[in-house]
């Protein structure tokens, strides 16, 4: 809900692409979208430089192992 919108859109492909493709993975999507007006209502979006300091932490976490699902 903060980050800026091709922040927030890289992070979301980067979840959808590792998420597992289950039914409760896929039920989860869609009550978020069911959410987004709510969201985009809502939005306070962080400054660009708290956006630049996500950035930085964002690649290493993405490589990490820490969030791999097995199945």
């Amino acid at each position: 809900m903060r980050r800026p919108i091709d922040g927030a859109l890289r992070h979301t492909i980067f979840v959808l692409r590792t998420m597992p493709h289950d039914f409760a993975s896929v039920a989860a999507v869609g009550r978020a979208v069911a959410g987004l007006p709510w969201v985009i209502r809502e939005r306070k979006v962080i400054s660009p430089r708290t956006e630049a300091a996500l950035r930085l932490v964002e690649r290493p976490q993405q490589g990490s192992q820490a969030r791999r699902y097995v199945g």
